[in-house]
């Protein structure tokens, strides 16, 4: 650890001294002549609690990210009870991060194509029960159907995994004037 302290430390220490707070060119003009945004906390966290919707997207998004982490928390114990050994959970754990991280680039394109952030949600809602109670039952297919399981397992992370892009996207258009760090860190928070 204190190996990585250094070399983390020395690395910070070079962007303090070289970075500097603005370009000397700009990438373009909108860039150039942007201004600051003010960050004020108490009049966007009472925008915040006064806009329904994004209380409805923050119960939306806690619990969708709170399977999600709960899921990769014991998913160990729990296909240990059907009879699948850690290396099969490993498994399951991977296809399950990796079609997730899949189906976050198809939904986030999905999402700049169309701005559709009402219908994606529902999309990923729903599916995300469903994928979820079809584990309920290809589980205990027990390790035989190793592969039906995963595929079940990959399909549920691929809905579930991609509520994180969407929320985040969706509470910047729900809140603005609110700053995104306001927005999301709030979103973050509740989860």
């Amino acid at each position: 650890m204190m190996i990585s302290a250094i070399i983390i430390t020395i690395m910070n220490v070079g962007v303090l001294l070289l970075f500097e707070e603005r370009p000397k060119i700009y990438p373009s003009k909108a860039a150039q002549i942007s201004t600051k945004v003010q960050f004020d906390m108490k009049k966007d966290l009472k925008l915040i609690l006064r806009n329904k919707n994004y209380i409805f997207l923050t119960i939306t998004y806690a619990m969708l990210y709170g399977v999600y982490t709960c899921l990769g928390a014991i998913i160990n114990n729990l296909v240990s009870a059907y009879g699948f050994g850690s290396v099969d959970a490993s498994i399951f754990g991977a296809v399950f991060i990796v079609s997730g991280l899949i189906g976050s680039f198809v939904v986030s394109g999905f999402l700049d194509k169309y701005n559709a952030y009402i219908k994606t949600l529902r999309l990923i809602c729903f599916s995300s029960l469903f994928w979820g109670a079809c584990l309920r039952f290809t589980l205990p297919l027990g390790p035989a159907y190793l592969n039906i399981s995963a595929i079940n397992i990959g399909i549920a992370g691929f809905s579930i995994i991609p509520i994180i892009p969407v929320a985040y996207s969706f509470s910047v258009e729900l809140t603005y004037p609110v700053s995104e760090a306001m927005s999301n860190g709030s979103l973050m928070l509740a989860s």
